[in-house]
């Protein structure tokens, strides 16, 4: 009939990790580019070079607005789940907020995350059904 609200967490949870380790992992792929790049021990384009130097921006930026999202839904799910019981407006408002958050930010930094992973992004494509979802989405 309902699940609790802990599974929201959790998943949200689950989502924020994952993500965060895309970030990392795009951010420190585009990182090793860059520096073959500027050793020229890589074909050289100045295209590419541009490229790879705005995927590092786009991704730093999505990694530093990621840790106000979370903690701010964090603390909603806090004063939820140990605010007092006579506290109903608040208990409910909270929750209230703590999932538009995850319905206004987990979806972007999941998608986001996956796109921004060259070797990922290649990979997931070779799936029949991600294929297909992502050609119905028109990111293909």
């Amino acid at each position: 009939d309902y699940y609790p609200h802990e599974i929201n967490f959790v998943v949200f949870g689950v989502i924020v990790f994952w993500s965060a380790i895309l970030y990392f992992i795009a951010y420190t792929d585009n990182t090793r580019v860059l520096r073959s790049l500027n050793n020229f021990s890589s074909p050289y384009t100045v295209n590419q070079l541009f490229q790879v130097k705005e995927n590092l921006r786009f991704t730093a930026i999505f990694m530093a607005s990621t840790l106000p999202i979370v903690t701010l839904s964090f603390g909603f799910f806090a004063v939820f789940f140990y605010a007092p019981v006579s506290w109903e407006l608040e208990r409910y408002l909270c929750i209230a907020l703590f999932d538009f958050c995850i319905s206004r930010y987990a979806p972007a930094y999941f998608i986001i995350a996956i796109r921004g992973v060259r070797e990922y992004h290649r990979e997931i494509y070779k799936m029949r059904t991600f294929k297909i979802f992502a050609m119905k989405l028109k990111w293909k």
